[in-house]
């Protein structure tokens, strides 16, 4: 039998709620409320698990369409080859582990120009700050989007669907 990672995380939860919580002593408050931050984010892993791979697409794409915009006005030849890497995964994306990766690397390369171009005055450093920060508020969306159901939104109504801010469809990996 394969243990995914959906068994060993209904499991534990199982475990964590039916058994470890009940036991615990009432009045160690601390212990209660550590378990309870368990709980909460096992139960978080275990119900964004089937959007993951799409999440992950969806940010890939992303940090490739960034790549694309930076390029006329901050190239290097890691960002190049990068870009394409992450269109080559884009394309035949559907359980490729080395998506992750190329999407580390990428968001690496991006966090150094952003370092790069933070104090720049010319056009061109102006104009790659500009393209890093608007990825980045529609990036915060999606990872506000994606923490909804732990409940530290003031107005959850506000923050749309993770469905809505995924580009990719779980239908279409699946094609």
């Amino acid at each position: 039998m394969e243990i995914t990672l959906d068994l060993a995380l209904s499991t534990i939860l199982r475990s964590m709620t039916e058994v470890i919580l009940p036991a615990l002593d009432s009045s160690n408050k601390l212990a209660q409320e550590q378990s309870q931050l368990v709980v909460g984010l096992l139960t978080l892993l275990s119900n964004r698990e089937p959007d993951r791979l799409t999440y992950t697409l969806t940010e890939l794409e992303h940090y490739k369409d960034l790549a694309v915009k930076l390029n006329p006005f901050w190239s290097s030849d890691i960002l190049k080859s990068l870009t394409a890497t992450a269109e080559e995964l884009l394309d035949k994306a559907k359980g490729n582990p080395d998506t992750e990766v190329i999407l580390n690397k990428l968001r690496r390369e991006i966090a150094d120009i952003a370092g790069q171009v933070s104090d720049g005055t010319d056009k061109a450093a102006r104009e790659a700050r500009t393209l890093i920060l608007s990825a980045c508020s529609e990036q915060q969306l999606r990872e506000r989007s994606w923490l909804l159901m732990q409940g530290w939104e003031t107005d959850p109504s506000s923050i749309p669907e993770l469905s809505e801010l995924l580009r990719l469809r779980q239908d279409d990996l699946s094609t």
